[in-house]
């Protein structure tokens, strides 16, 4: 018997990927985005090698992949920028711009002056009321020439009449030249104003006006803790030193006048009772007499006067303690100092030659030296971006599980 059998075989041709490559394309980043390329290798400055970023560059890098399949055909992806290019070249601009900010902040405080001294009499409230168009008040006068000052006041009322501010002017006493003006607000916060002396001698005042200067005519206006100090930097108010001295000085007459009232009431009381002859002076009588409430009920009055003179004083030195613990001199092993901090705050700025530095429980945490910013340590909440809205950020932030990097534009 003949056997007979059939077979069918098929026969395919399979295309495969036989490479990959990639190029790159360096260019101007104000040009527009490169078309893929038409011919392999790629012309026109695609390269096959990655370039490295260099600092200050302002340039974009490309890249699109040539993939070569196993029967001789190829084609190009899509070109992309490449985000490692960009985070590198944002990474560096932010650098540079916090070099820079640091920098400017160390000159900043380099050139920082601080007087503290107030050169302004009964500055603690001062009432003006206009007598005419152009009336002011001489808040300050014989200022020193070539001379930084720091005008600060706490509150600038308008009790009367209509202005749009204040003005004040820097004037030459000798031919009434104006060397320096400006405007202050009616508002309540502390408003602060800088001016420099000339170089030239004159008889420099400060002039407070009530209101614009030359429409002041039915303005009455009230300054609260006016403040003109030497120096940069604004410091809190105090009384000025004649207002200090007058302050002691009303007190010693208060206390005069109550010694003297006493004695002559308790001579009084003393011939009343018919002990002249036994007490020749009232210490003697003090010495004997045992109601001693009979005197202090007559002192009642005398004694609520003093009260008030204790506490304008006890006002004026809680002013210079304040002034005096916000600042303190000193010298640590040769290097002169100045330390900045609140009376009851453990952290404090302390400035020298050198840098500018942050101190917590004698710990330096961080200061500013050499156009550098050096820190023991930093804790970023939630995230740290690095970028700008030109050129777009790379956030690096926190998760439940991690940290993340993303690029946003």
């Amino acid at each position: 018997m003949a056997v007979k059998s059939s077979a069918t075989i098929s026969l395919s041709c399979v295309v495969d990927v036989w490479s990959t490559t990639r190029y790159y394309l360096l260019q101007a980043s104000t040009l527009a985005k490169p078309s893929k390329p038409t011919t392999k290798p790629p012309t026109g400055g695609w390269t096959d090698t990655e370039p490295t970023y260099t600092p200050g560059s302002t340039n974009s890098l490309y890249f699109t992949d040539l993939t070569v399949f196993s029967d001789g055909t190829w084609a190009y992806s899509l070109v992309s920028l490449s985000s490692s290019y960009e985070a590198a070249k944002a990474a560096y601009n932010k650098a540079a711009a916090a070099q820079a900010a640091a920098s400017d902040a160390l000159e900043t405080v380099s050139g920082l002056s601080v007087g503290g001294v107030n050169l302004i009499d009964h500055s603690d409230a001062f009432r003006l009321v206009a007598t005419g168009a152009d009336s002011f008040w001489l808040a300050a006068d014989e200022l020193e020439p070539n001379t930084a000052y720091t005008l600060s006041v706490k509150e600038v009322v308008l009790e009367a009449g209509n202005a749009a501010g204040v003005t004040w002017k820097l004037v030459n006493w000798n031919n009434g030249s104006v060397h320096d003006s400006g405007t202050l607000d009616f508002t309540y916060g502390r408003q602060v104003r800088h001016f420099t002396t000339p170089a030239t001698s004159g008889n420099w005042e400060l002039h407070l006006y009530a209101g614009i200067s030359g429409s002041t005519t039915g303005v009455t206006v009230l300054f609260n803790k006016v403040k003109l100090e030497e120096g940069t930097m604004a410091t809190s108010w105090s009384a000025s030193p004649d207002d200090t001295r007058a302050s002691m000085t009303e007190l010693e007459d208060s206390i005069e006048d109550l010694d003297a009232e006493m004695e002559d009431r308790i001579i009084a009381l003393i011939g009343s009772l018919g002990l002249s002859e036994q007490f020749a002076s009232a210490s003697d009588f003090l010495d004997a007499v045992a109601q001693i409430e009979l005197i202090r009920s007559d002192l009642a009055q005398t004694d609520s006067d003093m009260t008030l003179t204790f506490n304008r004083l006890q006002k004026t030195e809680d002013g210079l303690d304040q002034l005096f613990s916000s600042f303190t001199f000193g010298d640590d092993g040769g290097t002169p100092y100045l330390d900045m901090a609140t009376s009851d705050s453990a952290v404090k700025m302390r400035l020298t030659n050198t840098r500018l530095a942050f101190v917590m429980g004698g710990t330096e945490l961080a200061y500013f030296s050499d156009n550098k910013l050096y820190v023991t340590r930093l804790e970023a909440v939630n995230q740290i971006s690095i970028g700008t809205s030109a050129n777009g950020f790379l956030d690096i932030v926190t998760t439940p599980t991690g940290v993340g990097f993303k690029w946003r534009a």
